[in-house]
């Protein structure tokens, strides 16, 4: 419906955090929206980030959101999976933050041992983030 009345451009439309709907789907889990997306805009709408580098996969991996990773890793690859963004955070931090294990299995599954072991520009990797929040 949307759609139909504002078409793709709506669609690239981002809010005052740079978010787009893709990001919002992503923070909701909701894969089939971001599979939708897809298959409406493109490549181009899944790959926004905002001006800090936040990816919908960012945005997906806060949550916990496990269907919605393995959707975009399906839909884009390994490729946004990998995104870091300004700071060095990637998805893995942000997982390991919230205590999600299970994200943190599919991230590691599908990108491999190397986003487990990024660092933020301060050295921190995703293992000082759940140590912080009590997830070790």
């Amino acid at each position: 419906m949307l759609l139909q009345v504002g078409g793709n451009e709506l669609l690239m439309v981002v809010d005052k955090n740079g978010q787009s709907c893709a990001h919002s789907a992503a923070v909701g889990g909701n894969a089939e929206a971001l599979r939708m997306l897809y298959k409406v805009a493109g490549k181009e709408l899944l790959m926004m980030v905002t001006p800090n580098g936040e990816s919908c996969a960012h945005s997906a991996a806060v949550g916990g959101h496990v269907e919605a990773l393995h959707a975009l890793q399906e839909l884009l690859g390994v490729e946004l999976l990998r995104m870091v963004m300004k700071d060095g955070t990637s998805c893995a931090h942000l997982a390991a933050g919230g205590g999600h294990l299970e994200a943190l299995r599919v991230l590691y599954e599908v990108a491999g041992k190397e986003l487990l072991m990024m660092t933020v520009h301060d050295g921190q990797s995703c293992a000082h983030v759940a140590a912080v929040g009590g997830h070790v």
